[in-house]
């Protein structure tokens, strides 16, 4: 059994108005179930890009996205929102007003740490929580 739960896959995304750009060109790693990883760069390099694709938020992508080893390409976008709007909730109403561990986010919710990871990216981009230091959350 593989630790990896997050897998990008020569991912590119291209912008199409009113030119197209390439914004992400062949982007590749893993990430497995006990690392921590940030991303980092110059401001309009793509951080943001790729952390909507990660988070299943953006599919207008080439290449493939594997959270626990299943391909996100292989899911209709109905079904992608469908189970995040899902699990969003139930990591939302765990959280407090204090950090809460990743891990213990993990174990009230009964989800999966990928499933988790997924859908507290989604939660702090809407901006209802954000990450203080480590691996806690907080709602704002």
């Amino acid at each position: 059994m593989s630790n990896t739960i997050l897998e990008a896959r020569h991912i590119n995304k291209y912008f199409h108005d009113p030119v197209t750009v390439k914004v992400l060109d062949d982007i590749n790693f893993s990430i497995s179930k006990e690392e921590f990883v940030s991303v980092i760069g110059k401001s309009g390099c793509g951080k943001s890009t790729l952390l909507y694709i990660l988070s299943t938020m953006d599919t207008d992508y080439e290449g493939g996205l594997l959270i626990d080893g299943i391909n996100m390409k292989s899911k209709k976008e109905k079904e992608l929102k469908e189970d995040l709007s899902v699990t969003e909730k139930k990591i939302y109403d765990s959280l407090c007003y204090e950090p809460v561990h990743i891990d213990s986010i993990n174990e009230l919710t009964g989800l999966s740490i990928s499933d988790c990871l997924v859908s507290l990216l989604s939660l702090e981009f809407k901006g209802l929580i954000r990450q203080s230091p480590g691996k806690n959350f907080i709602k704002i």
